[in-house]
């Protein structure tokens, strides 16, 4: 009986609680991916912000450790109305995209 309950008590609750850590650790960065993404389209379309600024600014408000890797495409020139701009954001394993046009 107490051999069960060490078990089944310590040992399985102790595996589901290192799995719901990184469960928490996976959707905190795809949060974060997804906010990148929205945000640094906005700001490139409106301002013209370099897109890191902005990525390390919302890193630092979900408080993450994680690096983002930010890449921006466009059609054909960015400041030409009318142009296709697409952003996509990778924070660790979470990755977000994002097409708006200007």
């Amino acid at each position: 009986m107490i051999i069960d309950f060490v078990f089944f008590g310590v040992f399985l609750q102790l595996g589901l609680l290192l799995l719901a850590t990184q469960i928490i650790g996976i959707q905190s960065n795809q949060l974060a991916a997804e906010s990148i993404a929205r945000h640094c389209l906005r700001s490139f379309l409106i301002s013209g912000t370099d897109p890191m600024v902005t990525a390390n600014q919302i890193l630092q408000g979900f408080e993450s450790e994680e690096k983002a890797d930010v890449e921006i495409k466009c059609d054909d020139n960015c400041e030409l109305e009318g142009t296709r701009i697409s952003v996509s954001v990778k924070v660790g394993l979470a990755q977000a995209s994002l097409t708006a046009i200007r």
